[in-house]
């Protein structure tokens, strides 16, 4: 049985996310003007202290990195009353 987990956002450029092994990415979401990242987690692995580190990385629109490559989209939250848009990425 799978669960969903939440797990929240610095407003940093580049971060380390620690998820159990085998969680699935489903999204990134604006929460009372905070990003949180939700991901389908096995709650076993929970248990038996099993994670891997998941390197999240956040983008403003016009913004250029140069480190996108190879990485994996996951949403764009609209912040500020849509004011900034970020976008992030999985790698």
């Amino acid at each position: 049985m799978k669960t969903i987990y939440k797990y929240p956002l610095t407003h940093t450029e580049t971060q380390i996310l620690k998820l159990p092994v085998g969680a699935e990415i489903l999204s990134v979401v604006n929460q009372y003007e905070n990003c949180v990242l939700y991901a389908l987690v096995d709650p076993t692995k929970l248990q038996k202290d099993l994670y891997t580190e998941v390197e999240i990385l956040m983008v403003g629109t016009g913004h250029h990195r140069e480190d996108l490559e190879g990485a994996e989209f996951i949403s764009t939250v609209r912040m500020a009353e849509g004011h900034l848009m970020f976008h992030f990425f999985m790698r």
